[in-house]
């Protein structure tokens, strides 16, 4: 799978690193980081974590064609979001949201949408920063049954994160890509975010 990297910050060490966060495709359902700030002297030590299917919390991972992001939570703390990709063993569209230096998860946002005899999943994310403060105020990301969603992550609190329309219980999504038959769209591509001319984002 595609691999990104990016320089954050560890709380443990009080320091700055470089950590590549990579997913493993059709290969495995799971997501790995490597501490990759000294690379020509890297060793066994800087594989960080692996979080798969089998960890806790994972049974909603897919095989992870998706790509991850790194990026700054508002409540402090430094992640790597990624979807869950296909083939889960529930079959919904889920968000993860994990600590980058250890791989536990911070968030997991389940749409809900989707299930084991009309399996989804959630394609790559978009975390956007409205405000220019470097911190992700929402999420966007599209699935197999044709849902954009928009995922608000703006409180210092995770427990307040969560699709942003409908409730926890009835997530809803921004929208639904059908064809002229009303016959859903899947979309497997990663949305991308630009200002809008007269103000706000597109």
């Amino acid at each position: 799978g595609p691999p990104r990297a990016g320089d954050v910050f560890f709380s443990s060490s009080t320091d700055w690193h470089t950590v590549l966060v990579g997913t493993m495709g059709g290969g495995a359902r799971a997501v790995f980081a490597l501490d990759v700030t000294d690379p020509d002297n890297f060793s066994a030590s800087d594989v960080l974590w692996e979080f798969s299917s089998s960890s806790t919390d994972g049974a909603d991972l897919g095989y992870t064609l998706t790509e991850p992001t790194i990026a700054r939570m508002a409540n402090g703390k430094w992640a790597a979001i990624v979807g869950n990709g296909y083939n889960s063993d529930n079959g919904h569209a889920v968000l993860y949201i994990l600590d980058i230096e250890t791989g536990s998860v911070i968030k997991k946002i389940d749409t809900q949408a989707g299930s084991t005899t009309v399996p989804n999943g959630l394609a790559t994310p978009i975390p956007i920063d409205d405000d220019g403060d470097k911190i992700v105020d929402a999420i966007y990301a599209g699935d197999l049954l044709g849902n954009m969603w928009k995922f608000d992550v703006s409180s210092s609190s995770e427990t307040a994160w969560g699709p942003a329309f409908g409730t926890l219980l009835a997530p809803q999504p921004l929208f639904v890509a059908r064809d002229s038959s009303s016959v859903v769209q899947p979309i497997t591509a990663k949305p991308q975010v630009g200002l809008h001319p007269n103000g706000g984002l597109m």
